[in-house]
């Protein structure tokens, strides 16, 4: 799950500190205020890799038909936001948002599910929303502070160092106790 997460983190501090450049690049000057929408939408990628991970997890405990009304309620609420935030605001955000938001919700009930079958804990699904929200808040306060071109690799090569820093120290533990 922890793996899941980071690729998802690494996922979208990537388009969020590359879209600008990225997408001028591929498509043209003109498509420069697309960049945002691309933003949006890469929001998704924080949830979507462990939304995978557990409705797997939903489904080898046998539980297809539960996690297909999982699906259904996020396509219902993906449908619903759509339609009420397209009447009031003609923007492509109200689509980005409305997936994130049925994601987000679609995520909650499987962890809700989870820890019901006593595969997850609570302080383990609390923990993924805390770090992640911490995690996003630090990335957008230093983003402000530093470019972020250079604020993804910084990032990105201090965690590295700190994970590979982590399993060595676990590493001379476990070694030491043979």
């Amino acid at each position: 799950f922890i793996s899941y997460a980071i690729f998802g983190l690494i996922t979208y501090t990537f388009f969020y500190s590359y879209a600008d450049l990225i997408i001028p690049f591929l498509f043209g000057i003109k498509y420069i205020d697309t960049a945002k929408y691309c933003k949006e939408m890469f929001l998704v990628m924080l949830i979507f890799p462990s939304v995978l991970l557990q409705a797997n997890v939903i489904i080898t405990l046998k539980h297809e038909k539960l996690d297909m009304l999982c699906n259904i309620i996020s396509l219902f609420i993906n449908v619903l936001l759509c339609s009420v935030g397209l009447y009031y605001f003609k923007s492509l955000s109200v689509i980005n948002y409305a997936i994130v938001s049925s994601f987000f919700v679609f995520h909650i009930i499987q962890d809700v599910i989870l820890v019901r079958k006593k595969i997850a804990e609570i302080s383990h699904v609390l923990g993924f929303y805390i770090a992640t929200i911490f995690a996003l808040s630090s990335y957008y306060f230093l983003s402000e502070k530093i470019n972020n071109g250079y604020l993804f690799f910084i990032v990105w090569v201090i965690i590295g160092i700190a994970v590979i820093g982590r399993r060595i120290i676990s590493n001379k533990k476990s070694n030491k106790n043979q």
